[in-house]
């Protein structure tokens, strides 16, 4: 029961096993959140950088089919 902000996604770019996107959320008007992720097989790490919050480590994340 939370409920998400929409999220637009500007740009999206791939380099071998790393995805980088660019994104806006309603929340944070005319503001960016940068992501990149490196994957190995059917996990990733990455970061997020989120305009007045800084930068979050994402560590272990694993994809779902």
């Amino acid at each position: 029961d939370m409920d998400i902000p929409e999220i637009a996604i500007k740009d999206v770019s791939e380099d071998g096993n790393t995805l980088h996107a660019v994104a806006n959320v309603d929340l944070l008007p005319g503001k960016d959140i940068d992501v990149t992720l490196t994957f190995e097989e059917d996990t990733f790490e990455g970061l997020l950088k989120v305009p007045f919050i800084g930068k979050i480590k994402l560590k272990n994340g694993k994809r779902e089919a």
